[in-house]
C-alpha cells in the first residue's frame, strides 16, 4: 500500500507526520451543513406560520372587540328607549327607526329559528316514519318466526303421532299382502 494513502504509514518510518495538514471538508460535514440550512429553514417557516397564526388571532380579538362594541351599542340604545318610554316622553325618528331596525333583527332571528325548527321537526317526523317502520317490519318476522315455530312444532307432533299409529304397523307387517 502507498504510504501517502495509509494515514498509519508514518508509524513506520523515520518521518514526522504533517500536523499542519487541515482536513478537507467532508460530505458528511456537508450533509450536516445541509441538515441545518434545512433546519433553518423549518424553524423560519414556522416562525411564519406563527406569526400568521398570532395576526389571525389578533384580527379575531379585534373583530370580537367590535363586535361586542356593537351589542353594548345596541343595549345602550334599547336602555335609553325603555327609559323614554318610562318617562313617556316623546319618541324621536330616529329612535323609532332604532326600534324597528331592532325588531326587524329579532323577527329575522325569529325566522330563522322557526326554519331550523321546522328542520328538526321535518327529519324528527321522518325518523319517526322510520322507526315505525322498523318496528313493524320486527313485529312481522316475530311473526315469521313463530309461524314457523307453530309448524315445525305441529310437524313434530304429526310425526310422532304417525309414528304411534296402529295402522302403520298394520301396514308394517302386512305390506306384502297390501301391495297386491
Amino acid at each position: 500500500m502507498d504510504p501517502k494513502q495509509d494515514p498509519l504509514a508514518w508509524l513506520s518510518t523515520n518521518e514526522a507526520p504533517d500536523r499542519d495538514r487541515i482536513d478537507p471538508v467532508t460530505d458528511d460535514d456537508l450533509s450536516v451543513s445541509e441538515k441545518v440550512a434545512a433546519l433553518s429553514k423549518t424553524v423560519e417557516r414556522h416562525g411564519l406560520a406563527l406569526a400568521n397564526v398570532r395576526a389571525a388571532v389578533s384580527d379575531l380579538q379585534e373583530s370580537t372587540r367590535s363586535n361586542t362594541v356593537e351589542i353594548k351599542r345596541s343595549l345602550a340604545a334599547i336602555n335609553k328607549q325603555l327609559s323614554l318610554l318610562e318617562k313617556s316622553e316623546k319618541l324621536s325618528q330616529s329612535d323609532i327607526e332604532v326600534i324597528q331596525g331592532s325588531l326587524a333583527q329579532l323577527d329575522g332571528l325569529v325566522d330563522l329559528t322557526q326554519s331550523q325548527i321546522n328542520v328538526l321537526t321535518a327529519e324528527q317526523g321522518h325518523q319517526g316514519k322510520q322507526l315505525g317502520q322498523l318496528k313493524q317490519f320486527r313485529l312481522t318476522l316475530t311473526h315469521l318466526v313463530l309461524l314457523t315455530l307453530a309448524g315445525a312444532m305441529s310437524l313434530s307432533t304429526l310425526h310422532n303421532h304417525y309414528r304411534s299409529l296402529p295402522l302403520r304397523d298394520f301396514y308394517l307387517e302386512n305390506r306384502d299382502y297390501v301391495r297386491r
